[in-house]
């Protein structure tokens, strides 16, 4: 929990309007936009083709900006495939720290295991349709769900022990699955499963590399 008991009260307003005006802004604009039309003496006819030019300017600008970013000024793209770097926060200075307000993102369905990769802004899970699941973060929209390795296991996810590896490679990531483990390249797509005990009182809670370049890890 934020203790926001020693934030001035007017920085909390700006804060609020801020928030505001960042995700209610085409709204704004229109009902401003809606206004002034109405208001302006112009015939009927002149104010629909004003209100069709303006539509048209913001679909195509809409559009621009979604899939061709690198042509609007001021917007800045991650070499890494087009993806959106991650967008500039409010900081707020409270008792000589700083911290800001996160940002939330819905998914599809609920997920409770994430993992890292060798991927600039996004994350692993084994949450999503049986498959290894690499989330792409394109900042405060919906991210974008890059399916690694489909039904290669019965069970992907499910009521095992599993333990992830912190990233050792470029393209391969490994976890743990209570007796054996999982080695995915994410760029071919394909998976190994070798199994590390065939004793039923032996459960592998994890796996460290100590020397990924020659294969060698600890569990």
């Amino acid at each position: 929990m934020y203790d926001f008991s020693n934030i001035p009260f007017y920085k909390m307003i700006l804060i609020t309007f801020y928030v505001f005006l960042r995700f209610y802004w085409p709204l704004i604009a229109t009902a401003a936009f809606v206004l002034i039309l109405w208001r302006i003496k112009l015939p009927r006819r002149k104010k629909l083709h004003i209100a069709l030019i303006a539509i048209c300017l913001y679909v195509f600008g809409k559009t621009v900006y979604s899939f061709f970013p690198g042509y609007v000024p001021g917007c800045k793209v991650n070499a890494n495939n087009g993806v959106y770097k991650m967008p500039d926060y409010t900081i707020i200075d409270q008792k000589g720290g700083k911290f800001f307000p996160p940002y939330n993102i819905t998914l599809k369905e609920p997920i409770r295991k994430i993992f890292p990769v060798p991927v600039k802004n996004a994350v692993g899970t084994i949450d999503f349709d049986n498959a290894i699941t690499v989330l792409k973060f394109r900042g405060d929209t919906t991210p974008e769900y890059d399916i690694i390795a489909k039904n290669f296991l019965r069970e992907v996810n499910g009521d095992f022990i599993f333990g992830f590896s912190p990233v050792f490679h470029q393209e391969m990531i490994m976890y743990t699955q209570t007796r054996w483990a999982v080695v995915a390249n994410i760029k071919t797509g394909n998976v190994r499963k070798p199994i590390l005990t065939m004793s039923l009182d032996d459960i592998i809670g994890g796996i460290e590399p100590l020397d990924a370049s020659n294969n060698i890890f600890v569990q």
